[in-house]
C-alpha cells in the first residue's frame, strides 16, 4: 500500500481491532512529495497491527536525507482515559473571550484523538463550545469576580475524564501594563541625588498628603524619609527628605537597616506605616490618624505579635506587606539572602495585627521560590486587576514579574516574566554593581497610564527612577523600526552609529514577550497576536521561514524566532492561532506540525528539517505537563541568540537524526542490554535538556520532592545521612558521621578534602561509580537538577534497559539505582495506571511498547506488566525498592 501525504503533518488517529490498538494515518493515497521531492510511506500490516512508517525526505540544500520513524507495538491492556490537564482563564468584565483548548496539553497515552463529549455552563457567564476545544466565554453583565464550568474529554474508545475550566472576571482598565523601563536616573533634590550613604533603600511611593500625586518614603539610615513632591501628577518634583515622626518623635532605627510598607492595617481606608528593622526583624505598624483628609498623622507604633502571643520577628528583613489572601488583613511577604520566599498570613486580633507561622507555599498551589542572592519581594497590582501581583528580585540584577492568575481570596502564581531596565537610549543597566539587587516599588509618576519603576538597592544608598513604556509602545517601535528598513535591516544593525536602534529593537522584543507572558490583559494579547501576524505577513524578507546567512544577515535568524515566539504564547492554546501562525510564517512538514501538535518551535535557521520531526514524533508522545516548554534551539545554526532573549527555550546542538549515536550507560551495562544503550546524539540533547524541566515538576509535588531526595542519598551509599524531615542529604549529620567512623578527622578546615578523598578510595570510589545509574553522585550534590535530566540520556534509549540494568546492579550489591528507576518512571508516568516504554536506536527509529503499572496505595510503582513478561518488586510508601519479587528471563534485542 502506497500513501499520499500533503506537506502538512496529519493527526494519526487510533481505531480499536480485535481487542488491540492499531494507528491509522488519515489521508492517504499513493504518493507523497516532502519539498519538492518524491518520498515514499510504506504502511504494512503484520496480524492485525497497522505499523506506519515515515520516511521524510530532506530538502536539496538540506544536510542529507534523513529517515525517521516511530512504530506502535500492539497495545494488550485496557483503555485508559485521557489526562486533562487543570485550566486557568482571565477575561475582562462584559467582553466575551475565547478560552484555551482543552485538549492541546492534554495527556493520552494511548494517542487516541480527543474531543469535548459534554460540557457545563458556569454560574457568571454564558459558555458555547466552539467545537476546536476551546470555548466562547461571555460573562454576565458587569459582573467581576471567580467563575469556574465543567467539562469531559472523550478519547472515541470508552475513555472520558472531567476537568474544571477557571475563570476569572476582572475589571476594565484603560491603563496600560508594563515590563520595560528605560530613562534610569537618580531622584533628584535641587539637581542633588538623593542618597542615604552607602546602604540599603527601601523606597515606596505613596499619597502622603492626600493632594492627588505622589509622594515619596524611603527606609535608609535607621530612618523613614519623606520627599514631598511640589510638582504635579505629570511632573514630580520633590523637596529634601526629613524623617517621619511618630507622636511627635522621629521615627529612629539607629544606623540599622529599615524595611517599610505602606498599607491599610486597621481597615480604616488610610496606609499605615509598617517597619521590620535589623538585627532583630520585629515587625510593627505606625497607625494612620489621618483618615485620609491632610498630612499622615502617625500614632505610637504597636508591635505585631506571632500565633503564640510572642513578639513576631519576620523570617528576612527583606520583605513586604500586603493583603495577598483577600480577607482584608494584610500578610507579611519575605525574602531571604539565600534560601525561600516565606508567607507569614495576618489575622486581625483586638491586640492588633497577628501573624501566623511563615510558610515557603506562597500560593493555593503550593507554589514557593527558592534562589540566592538578596531576594527581595513585592506585592503590587502590576496589571490593574484589583489583585495583587508579585516581583521577586536578586542580587545579580535578575527582577522577576509574577502575575497572580487567581483571585484575591485565593493567589495562584504563574510563569515569571522579567522587568527590563534600561538607560539613557536604551543601554544596558548593570544592576548587580549599581544595587547589588534592586528594591523596587511602582506608581505613575508622569501621569501617562504606565506604572513607573521607582528603584532602591541592598547598596549604595541611592533612589532611581525609569520610565515605564507599554505593551502599545513597544510594538509601534517595533513597527516604525521595520518600516524605515525593509531590506537592509542586518547591515543597519550591524554598524556601531546605529546602537540606538539595536537597544530599542532588543528591547522591545523582550518586553512583548514579558508582557504577554505575565501581564497583559486578554484584549492585549489578541492585539499584540493579531499585529505580529501582520508584521510577519508583511515582512517575509525577515519573517518566513528560510535559512539565513548569519554572516552578512547576523541575529535575523533570531530576531524571526522571537517574533514568531512571542505570537505563540499571546494565543499558545487556540488551535486557530497555531494554525495562522503556520500560515504566515510558511512552517511545513515537522516544524508545522511541532506548532500545531504541541506547541512548540524548534530553531535551526531552517537547517534540520529531519531534526524537526524526530522532535515532533517524540514530544506528541510524552505529558506536556512535565515539559511545557515552547522552543528547542540550535544556537550555532542561528548566530547566536541575538535577539531570541526571552521565551521556554531549551538549546541543543547542530545536530541530525542521522548524526550517529551515543551510549548513554556506563559500561557495566554493555554485557546486559549491549547496543540498545545506544541512541541518536541529536535525540539525546533534546530528551537531556526538556528533562532539566522534570525539576519544577518534582518541585510543586512535596512527596516527589521528597522521593528526590532519598534517591540521590541512597545513590551515594551507606555513610551519606538524610535528614529526617525533607529526606535530603544533611550534610551536617554526614559529616559527623565520617568522623564516627574514621572518614574526617573533625577539623572543619580540612573537611573538603576528606570529602573529595572519600570518592577516591574503595567504598566511595565504587558507590560514585555504581550508585546511580549514569554520571556520578558527589556531583549531583551539588547539581541537584543534573540528577533527574541526565536520566533522559537513558530512559528514552531503552527504557526496559534501564530496569535490566538496574536489576543487575541490585543483584551486586547496588541497591539504589532501581529505585531510581521507578523514580524517573513514576514521574513520567503521571500517575497512570499504564505508560510507554521506548527502544530508539542510532537514526531516531523509536519503537513503543505499553506498560501497565500497579501501583502501592501510596501511587508508587511496585509491578511493571508488558503483556508477556512482568516485573514486581517490594516498595516503601516512598517508593523505595526492599526487595525485588519477580523478573523476567532476559530478552536481549
Amino acid at each position: 500500500m502506497i500513501c499520499n501525504r500533503t506537506n502538512r503533518i496529519h493527526n494519526c488517529a487510533r481505531i480499536a481491532s480485535d481487542a488491540r490498538t492499531a494507528i491509522q494515518p488519515e489521508g492517504l493515497t499513493d504518493l507523497t512529495t516532502f519539498s519538492g521531492k518524491p518520498c515514499m510511506k510504506t504502511v504494512f500490516f503484520s496480524g492485525a497491527i497497522f505499523s506506519f512508517f515515515l520516511s521524510v525526505c530532506i530538502a536539496a540544500d538540506a544536510i542529507k536525507t534523513q529517515s525517521v520513524t516511530t512504530t506502535w507495538s500492539p497495545d494488550p491492556f485496557e483503555n485508559l482515559p485521557p489526562k486533562p490537564v487543570v485550566k486557568r482563564f482571565i477575561t475582562t468584565v462584559n467582553i466575551p473571550s475565547i478560552t484555551p483548548s482543552v485538549i492541546l496539553d492534554s495527556f493520552d497515552v494511548e494517542q487516541d484523538p480527543i474531543s469535548v463529549s459534554s460540557f457545563n455552563q458556569a454560574q457568571q457567564g454564558a459558555v458555547k463550545d466552539l467545537l476546536n476545544g476551546t470555548f466562547l466565554y461571555t460573562p454576565h453583565l458587569d459582573y467581576v469576580g471567580d467563575d469556574s464550568f465543567e467539562y469531559t474529554l472523550d478519547d472515541g474508545r470508552g475513555g472520558r475524564a472531567s476537568a474544571t475550566m477557571h475563570i476569572t472576571v476582572v475589571p476594565h482598565t484603560d491603563n496600560a501594563s508594563s515590563t520595560t523601563f528605560t530613562d534610569l536616573a537618580v531622584f533628584t533634590v535641587n539637581d542633588k541625588p538623593i542618597t542615604y550613604g552607602s546602604g540599603a533603600s527601601i523606597p515606596r511611593v505613596v499619597d502622603f498628603d492626600s493632594d492627588g500625586d505622589l509622594d515619596l518614603l524611603v527606609g535608609a539610615a535607621g530612618a523613614v524619609w519623606l520627599h514631598r513632591n511640589t510638582g504635579s501628577k505629570t511632573s514630580p518634583l520633590f523637596t529634601q527628605g526629613v524623617r517621619l515622626q511618630s507622636d511627635g518623635k522621629d521615627i529612629s532605627f539607629g544606623t540599622n537597616r529599615v524595611s517599610i510598607a505602606w498599607v491599610d492595617v486597621d481597615a480604616n481606608g488610610t496606609g499605615d506605616l509598617v517597619t521590620i528593622s535589623d538585627p532583630d526583624r520585629v515587625v510593627q505598624y505606625y497607625p494612620n490618624r489621618a483618615n485620609g483628609l491632610h498630612d499622615c498623622v502617625l500614632a505610637s507604633p504597636i508591635v505585631c505579635q506571632g500565633a503564640h502571643g510572642s513578639v513576631f520577628r519576620a523570617a528576612d528583613i527583606r520583605a513586604d506587606c500586603g493583603d495577598l489572601t483577600g480577607d482584608g488583613v494584610p500578610d507579611l511577604l519575605t525574602g531571604s539572602f539565600s534560601g525561600s520566599v516565606k508567607l507569614a498570613k495576618g489575622v486581625r486580633k483586638a491586640s492588633g495585627l497577628t501573624f501566623e507561622e511563615p510558610t515557603s507555599q506562597i500560593d493555593k498551589d503550593g507554589f514557593s521560590i527558592d534562589g540566592s542572592y538578596n531576594i527581595n519581594v513585592r506585592l503590587f497590582d502590576l496589571d490593574h486587576n484589583g489583585i495583587l501581583d508579585l516581583c521577586d528580585s536578586y542580587n545579580w540584577g535578575t527582577i522577576r514579574v509574577r502575575r497572580n492568575y487567581g483571585s484575591n481570596q485565593s493567589p495562584r502564581f504563574g510563569q515569571s516574566g522579567e522587568l527590563g531596565i534600561s538607560g539613557h537610549d536604551y543601554e544596558t543597566v548593570d544592576l548587580h554593581s549599581l544595587c547589588d539587587g534592586g528594591i523596587i516599588d511602582f506608581g505613575d509618576l508622569d501621569g501617562d497610564g504606565t506604572l513607573d519603576l521607582i528603584l532602591g538597592g541592598e547598596k549604595g544608598g541611592s533612589v532611581r527612577f525609569a520610565r515605564g513604556i507599554s505593551i502599545r509602545s513597544h510594538l509601534t517601535q517595533f513597527r516604525n523600526v521595520l518600516s524605515e528598513h525593509t531590506h537592509d535591516l542586518a547591515h543597519f544593525l550591524m554598524l556601531p552609529e546605529n546602537k540606538k536602534t539595536h537597544n530599542l529593537l532588543l528591547t522591545s522584543v523582550a518586553a512583548l514577550y514579558d508582557n504577554i507572558e505575565t501581564l497583559a490583559s486578554p484584549q492585549d494579547k489578541i492585539r499584540t497576536s493579531d499585529a505580529l501576524l501582520e508584521i510577519i505577513n508583511q515582512y517575509p524578507q525577515y519573517f518566513a521561514i528560510q535559512s539565513f546567512d548569519v554572516h552578512t544577515q547576523p541575529g535575523m535568524a533570531s530576531l524571526a524566532v522571537q517574533t514568531w515566539l512571542t505570537t505563540l504564547i499571546a494565543r499558545q492554546f487556540d488551535p486557530d492561532a497555531r494554525s495562522r501562525l503556520c500560515d504566515a510564517a510558511g512552517f511545513t512538514d515537522g516544524y508545522r506540525g511541532l506548532v500545531e501538535q504541541t506547541g512548540l518551535i524548534y530553531a535551526d535557521n531552517n537547517r534540520n528539517p529531519g531534526g524537526a520531526e524526530a522532535i515532533r514524533q517524540w514530544v506528541r508522545t510524552i505529558p506536556r505537563e512535565i515539559y511545557p516548554g515552547t522552543c528547542i534551539t540550535a544556537n550555532d545554526w542561528l548566530g547566536g541568540r541575538t535577539y531570541l532573549v526571552r521565551g521556554h527555550l531549551k538549546n541543543t546542538f547542530n545536530g541530525s537524526p542521522e548524526s550517529g549515536g551515543e551510549y548513554g550507560f556506563s559500561e557495566d551495562a554493555r554485557p546486559i542490554i549491549g547496543t540498545r544503550g545506544s541512541e541518536n546524539l541529536f535525540m539525546t540533547v533534546v530528551h537531556h535538556e526538556a528533562s532539566h524541566d522534570v525539576d519544577a515538576f518534582v518541585r510543586r509535588s512535596p512527596a516527589l520532592l521528597q522521593r528526590w531526595g532519598r534517591v540521590l542519598v541512597a545513590a551515594g551509599g551507606p555513610d551519606m545521612r538524610a535528614d529526617p524531615v525533607t529526606g535530603w542529604i544533611d550534610m551536617n549529620r554526614t559529616r559527623q558521621h565520617f568522623h564516627d567512623v574514621g572518614h574526617f578527622d573533625g577539623n572543619p578546615a580540612h573537611w573538603n578534602d576528606a570529602w573529595k578523598q572519600y570518592w577516591l578510595q574503595s567504598t566511595g570510589a565504587d558507590w560514585k561509580s555504581y550508585g546511580f545509574m549514569r554520571g556520578n553522585i558527589p556531583w549531583f550534590y551539588d547539581a541537584v537538577q543534573e540528577s533527574l535530566a541526565t536520566q533522559g540520556n537513558q530512559h528514552w534509549n531503552t527504557t526496559e534497559g534501564r530496569l535490566e540494568v538496574a536489576i543487575d546492579r541490585w543483584m551486586n550489591g547496588y541497591k539504589s539505582n532501581l529505585t531510581e528507576v521507578l523514580f524517573f518512571l513514576d514521574i513520567w508516568s503521571v500517575g497512570l495506571s499504564k505508560t510507554l516504554f521506548y527502544e530508539t536506536d542510532d537514526a531516531c527509529n523509536q519503537v513503543i511498547r505499553f506498560a501497565k503499572l500497579g501501583r502501592t496505595q501510596s501511587g508508587a510503582i511496585h509491578r511493571i506488566d508488558l503483556g508477556d513478561r512482568f516485573y514486581h518488586f517490594s516498595v516503601d510508601d516512598m517508593g523505595t525498592v526492599i526487595d525485588v519479587l519477580h523478573v523476567p528471563t532476559r530478552n536481549p534485542r
